[in-house]
């Protein structure tokens, strides 16, 4: 990679866990399903079910759109940017190429059973993004970079 020998020595690199991204979407999706169905029966169920149902539903479906979107994704951090490599391509990025980055799971129990107790959004100067979930080994590591060369 011509490009990332340009970014100057590799620090880390970061592999996503497709195999848990994709049982994630699965199960999240299902549960989702079933619970949105538990809206139908007598109060107070369906109260209690929406709010399962509605989180579930917001995590399956980002899970399966990256599993779907970037399969064999993988970040190399390196001193002058980031590479995000995925769908067979690499993409170079400097720091200077990301107009904002925000991280904005939180890490509880909850969100580390979701796998988003990193859900790190990063905006790219000129239009598109980056997301890094915690699925992806390190992410609290690669966040941390990242939010401090941003």
């Amino acid at each position: 990679m011509a490009g990332s020998r340009e970014l100057g020595a590799r620090v880390t690199r970061f592999e996503t866990d497709q195999a848990g991204r994709r049982k994630r979407a699965l199960v999240l999706l299902s549960v989702g399903a079933v619970c949105l169905v538990g809206c139908a029966l007598p109060f107070p169920i369906p109260f209690a079910a929406a709010i399962v149902a509605l989180p579930c539903l917001w995590a399956g479906w980002t899970h399966a759109r990256l599993a779907v979107r970037h399969p064999d994704e993988v970040f190399l951090l390196h001193e002058g940017g980031l590479v995000h490599e995925h769908s067979g391509q690499a993409h170079v990025y400097r720091w200077h190429q990301f107009s904002a980055a925000t991280n904005t799971a939180g890490d509880t129990g909850v969100s580390r059973l979701l796998g988003l107790d990193v859900h790190l959004r990063i905006a790219l100067v000129g239009g598109g993004e980056i997301v890094v979930t915690g699925l992806t080994r390190g992410a609290g590591q690669l966040a941390a970079a990242v939010l401090c060369a941003v």
